[in-house]
């Protein structure tokens, strides 16, 4: 949080009044900055409370309000979040951040509407607020108005150009645009290549792997150990690779740990927990573990790590799974297809990456052990088929379910999103 983010009505008060948090006497300005640099820190108990005891002075302090909602939202108290920051609000309505981050709990709650309103609020008073943008730009997506949500992102990328999260939306977000074609989205990410990752080549060091071809030193980087559907498809691969051949690195960048996460962690010779990590660290930790091939399994998806292969910490870097597109890295050598997806020489023009096509599916489902038998096909007993899209619904369209409907008569559509039937 920076200056500029705060209230002005909270900078211009003059701060008579002392705080004495961690025995030492501070104007409510100074603990306010202290609590601030906890904050960043992440050492969140110790800013609530300095924030707690600036209010016990200052009760609308509109700061301090705003920033203790922040903490409730990271703790995932959407209820508190949301009433301390609407109080900072009406304590001083003038500070697009506030909206901003009112928004953000409305979006992690998939309340969308109520979150792009609060993000429309804020670009009314700020219209180069750049983060408004791209969080608008992720409500509008989630909600299906595609155009939109892209219009947004460029808004973002517009105002500030290194915006790496807007950027990676912004070309994840046009594989769902139903009037862009290939060609479009691969030039949308050979820029991405150009301004967010070929920069960072020259930080490229010499590599430390030995290349014994008698036991290869394997490494996966991913967000999705964990109960996804990324997990659903990489487990079974994990669990069968020959351990005299290779030898398995797994680098997790995700804070969520359950059962999913403890199985994987078995089939894995090396656990690395990198969410915490900054880019060069994970880097080097890459170099020290002499891995031979690196796997990114998130693409542009949500937590991956993609700037870290465009520093290459491994000789050979393969993607795969998380993100069915290419990377549009020049820094990754290949990438793990199939004829389905990638039919034999029409896509080549349009990846980064060399195809690598498996010869069936890139697929390998692994089905839940609780998975009931397949029953027999519900249409035959029914008379009618039923259609059903059981994934973010922001990978249906107008033209594909007016397409399917046009095609069909008395049938059922049901569709599952955010734990919602609709």
């Amino acid at each position: 949080m920076s200056k500029k983010q705060l209230s002005k009505k909270s900078l211009k008060k003059k701060q008579k009044k002392s705080l004495s948090p961690q025995h030492k006497k501070l104007t409510v300005s100074q603990a306010l900055q202290e609590a601030m640099h906890y904050h960043t820190a992440g050492q969140l108990q110790e800013a609530e409370t300095i924030y707690r005891q600036i209010l016990q002075h200052e009760p609308n302090h509109s700061d301090a309000l705003h920033l203790l909602g922040m903490i409730a939202a990271q703790a995932n108290d959407h209820d508190t979040a949301i009433e301390l920051i609407q109080k900072a609000i009406r304590v001083d309505n003038t500070v697009p951040n506030f909206y901003n981050s009112l928004g953000n709990v409305f979006n992690n709650q998939n309340l969308f509407d109520k979150a792009a309103t609060c993000y429309q609020q804020a670009l009314s008073l700020n219209p180069n607020f750049a983060q408004a943008h791209c969080h608008l730009g992720s409500a509008l997506k989630n909600q299906g108005l595609i155009d939109d949500a892209i219009a947004h992102y460029r808004c973002a990328i517009g105002i500030q150009s290194n915006y790496l999260l807007a950027h990676q939306d912004l070309i994840f977000t046009l594989n769902y645009a139903i009037d862009s074609d290939r060609a479009a989205i691969f030039a949308e990410h050979q820029r991405f290549n150009e301004q967010q990752a070929a920069p960072l080549l020259a930080l490229i060091k010499s590599h430390l792997n030995d290349g014994n071809p008698l036991r290869l030193k394997i490494g996966y980087v991913s967000a999705d150990f964990r109960k996804h559907a990324v997990a659903d498809f990489i487990e079974s691969v994990l669990a069968h690779h020959d351990a005299e051949k290779f030898e398995i690195f797994c680098y997790y960048n995700h804070l969520q740990h359950d059962e999913t996460t403890q199985r994987f962690q078995q089939y894995a010779h090396h656990w690395r927990n990198c969410v915490k990590l900054p880019d060069e660290a994970l880097v080097d930790q890459i170099r020290q573990d002499h891995i031979d091939i690196l796997i990114d399994l998130g693409g542009h998806t949500a937590d991956n790590r993609i700037l870290v292969f465009a520093r290459k910490p491994a000789p050979i870097q393969v993607t795969y799974l998380g993100y069915p597109n290419t990377t549009g890295l020049t820094a990754i050598d290949y990438r793990i297809t199939d004829n389905y997806l990638d039919p034999d020489g029409m896509s080549e023009p349009l990846s980064s990456e060399i195809p690598q096509r498996m010869p069936a599916s890139f697929f390998c489902y692994h089905p839940h052990e609780n998975s009931p038998p397949v029953s027999p096909l519900p249409a035959i007993q029914q008379g009618y088929i039923t259609f059903s899209a059981f994934h973010n619904h922001s990978k249906l369209n107008q033209h594909h379910l007016l397409s399917v409907m046009l095609h069909t008569s008395d049938e059922v559509y049901e569709v599952k999103h955010l734990n919602t039937f609709v």
